[in-house]
């Protein structure tokens, strides 16, 4: 990667509404779990003002756990998603953490609006 990389992959913090990959929202807001996984989260970050990185892992593992995924990635990559509007880029957790729970909320919101019916 060269810095030229560097702006693209960091964008999603820079900017106060991320543009979706449309491929990446089909392929993970469709499934079933994905509605009530962004109300987990909403419900969580809007009871908390510091989103630290244990915290954040924590949530997603909790999410996982309660809903019987045997691995995170389920949980992840709908999350990247929503957060980011990309598929890869920072680790889920530290880009959460740095972001904060009032852009999450906000960003999880606008996603929620992309949800299949």
């Amino acid at each position: 990667q060269t810095l030229a990389d560097f702006g693209e992959a960091c964008e999603f913090f820079l900017v106060d509404q991320v543009e979706f990959d449309q491929k990446a929202v089909e392929k993970w807001f469709g499934q079933e779990h994905v509605g009530q996984l962004f109300d987990f989260l909403l419900e969580r970050f809007s009871a908390s003002s510091t989103a630290s990185v244990e915290w954040c892992e924590g949530l997603i593992k909790e999410f996982a756990e309660e809903n019987g995924f045997e691995k995170i990635g389920p949980v992840v990559h709908p999350t990247r998603v929503a957060l980011t509007g990309k598929t890869v880029g920072p680790g889920l957790f530290e880009l959460m953490s740095v972001l904060g729970t009032a852009r999450m909320i906000k960003r999880l919101e606008r996603a929620k609006t992309m949800l299949a019916p």
